[in-house]
């Protein structure tokens, strides 16, 4: 899949774009009493941005508050729930920073060691990681 010019290597084979109408068949799949369901009715009120940024938000939120040495059960060996999302749309026009706001305004209220600033060296970064692993980079 080409982004502006750039094709991540090996991504052109995976990469699965989720339009508005797909959002919606996701979205109405989550139970009432689900969190990502709770969280998309609250932040779908207050920000306008494409559905889907609103439960990868969630799920970045998930995973920040989460314990790092969360397993999941079921595997012959511990398999540890890493979350990675990334936000892709197009630049000014998708709300991708308005939807991200949003969940980072309430991770600060919640706990702000779980925010990680910009590292401006890859040392800085490792040290980041190092000492709160979950931590999230908006």
């Amino acid at each position: 899949m080409d982004y502006d010019g750039w094709t991540a290597p090996g991504v052109a084979d995976r990469a699965h774009v989720i339009d508005e109408s797909e959002a919606q068949r996701v979205i109405e799949m989550l139970p009432a009493s689900n969190f990502f369901r709770m969280y998309f009715d609250y932040a779908h009120d207050i920000v306008a941005c494409n559905k889907i940024y609103h439960i990868g938000v969630a799920a970045a939120l998930v995973a920040a508050v989460a314990p790092v040495n969360l397993s999941l059960v079921g595997f012959k060996k511990a398999t540890f729930a890493n979350v990675f999302v990334l936000l892709v749309g197009a630049s000014g026009k998708a709300e991708k920073t308005v939807g991200m706001d949003l969940g980072r305004s309430l991770l600060l209220d919640v706990n702000r060691e779980l925010l990680a600033h910009d590292p401006t060296a890859e040392e800085t970064l490792l040290k980041m990681l190092q000492t709160r692993p979950n931590r999230l980079f908006f």
